[in-house]
């Protein structure tokens, strides 16, 4: 099997298993051991309730960002899977409190269970789902004007819902006569439980105890609204990869105690120092450059992403041509440093535009480095239009996309016209 079709093969996989392989154990005990007059009258809206708390479970192990799928199919992808499980489990709960009615205390916590779920899904969908909300154009406008104004604290608690609503379906079931009494399964849901509420404890004292922490040892303003801080931060390259990025935040000041996500502009250094470039836009990043100051603490959680992997995962003799759209030029510059220093290395093309001048940052050091090595960049104030994103276009190359998401969804829609496989496309979206 070639690196291409492994990737290829990567994400149906992760679905596969996340939808039918992990539920499958459970499912196959309880058939197995259960009343058969159970099995023969109800076992399908029985079945259903319980795939719904599966997924449930699933979803809250999602949400602590375990690392090792982070590198296999990617954290914007892990957030899609996070979201659309508690979806798909409200779809077919509504099923299972049709089909299968309970009464006493069993139907009181199955009713509390259901609506907790229901309103932590509507809330998810509008709010925490953006690569689907995106595809909808009134709802990414009013996103785009009111989500600035919802605080990120707000969110994070009422996205903890979810656990409500797996504590309380525990209860549920173990209030149903029928389900309690088959203990293999009532063994393999608890232990089920068990590890990922754990994992997910172990998962919130590591965000206020985490294993990275540094401080900042300089800050600058660019053009713009853009900061630039370099941060040191002892151990970071263990696990750093080129284009990677890390979610950070200053746990000294009130209003930066919460971790958002931004991306390393430079490639693993025995130093241990990673440089971040940051816009202003919402209520984090517009104070970040205040309270920033060199010697303040920084904790960090990752790093994460797969340019790295997704570049090896293809031929070493392949061109990179890579697209990038505002800030989201920044895990790119490690990319173009670490992969086109020299006249003799990989041929890259860059094809790099901003809304406007002060948004194109580095532009000097990127026409040194075109310069230096040979290659092409395309630099432009505004979109580009069709003719010159086909004029980067290159045969047999690796195609990396980062920026906005109308921008990747118009750059997508010319490269596949072109003929480009969509393995050989990545874009590494903040929206999750």
């Amino acid at each position: 099997m070639t690196k291409k079709h492994n990737l290829f093969f990567r994400l149906p996989i992760f679905w596969l298993s996340i939808l039918i392989l992990v539920p499958a154990p459970f499912m196959v005990v309880l058939a197995v051991f259960i009343n058969p007059i159970f099995r023969e009258m109800s076992m399908l809206p029985i079945a259903l309730g319980v795939i719904a708390y599966i997924w449930m479970l699933e979803s809250v192990y999602l949400s602590c960002r375990p690392h090792w799928l982070d590198r296999l199919v990617g954290l914007p992808d892990l957030y899609l899977a996070h979201g659309l499980l508690a979806v798909f489990a409200f779809g077919i709960s509504i099923i299972h409190r049709l089909e299968l009615p309970t009464f006493g205390l069993a139907k009181t916590f199955g009713e509390i269970a259901f609506w907790s779920l229901l309103t932590m899904v509507a809330f998810s969908a509008l709010f925490m789902t953006r690569r689907l909300t995106d595809l909808i154009t009134p709802v990414r406008s009013f996103l785009t004007v009111h989500e600035p104004l919802i605080k990120h604290e707000i969110t994070v608690w009422l996205h903890r819902l979810v656990l409500v609503t797996v504590g309380v379906a525990c209860v549920h079931f173990h209030l149903t006569s029928y389900i309690v009494s088959v203990r293999p399964f009532i063994v393999l849901c608890d232990a089920a439980t068990i590890g990922v509420l754990a994992y997910y404890i172990l998962f919130k004292i590591r965000e206020h105890h985490p294993k990275l922490q540094g401080q900042i040892i300089s800050r600058e303003m660019l053009d713009g609204n853009i900061c630039e801080l370099t941060i040191h931060v002892p151990g970071l390259s263990k696990n750093w990869e080129t284009g990677d990025f890390a979610f950070l935040r200053l746990p000294d000041f009130k209003e930066l105690r919460e971790y958002h996500p931004f991306s390393m502009a430079d490639a693993p250094n025995k130093d241990d120092n990673a440089t971040f470039i940051i816009r202003g836009e919402g209520d984090f990043t517009t104070l970040l450059p205040i309270f920033a100051s060199p010697g303040a603490r920084v904790d960090l959680q990752g790093p994460f992403g797969r340019y790295h992997r997704f570049i090896k995962e293809h031929e070493d003799d392949r061109p990179l041509v890579l697209y990038a759209g505002g800030t989201g030029i920044v895990p790119l510059l490690a990319i173009l440093n670490a992969y086109g220093a020299q006249r003799d290395g990989r041929r890259i093309t860059l094809a790099y535009s901003a809304k406007n001048e002060s948004e194109l940052i580095h532009q000097s050091q990127l026409r040194r480095w075109a310069e230096r090595t040979g290659n092409t960049i395309m630099l432009k104030v505004g979109r580009f239009n069709d003719e010159e994103l086909r004029a980067a276009v290159t045969p047999k190359a690796v195609y990396l996309l980062a920026g906005p998401t109308p921008m990747y969804r118009s750059v997508r829609h010319i490269l596949r016209h072109e003929g480009v496989a969509a393995s050989d496309i990545y874009h590494e979206s903040f929206s999750f």
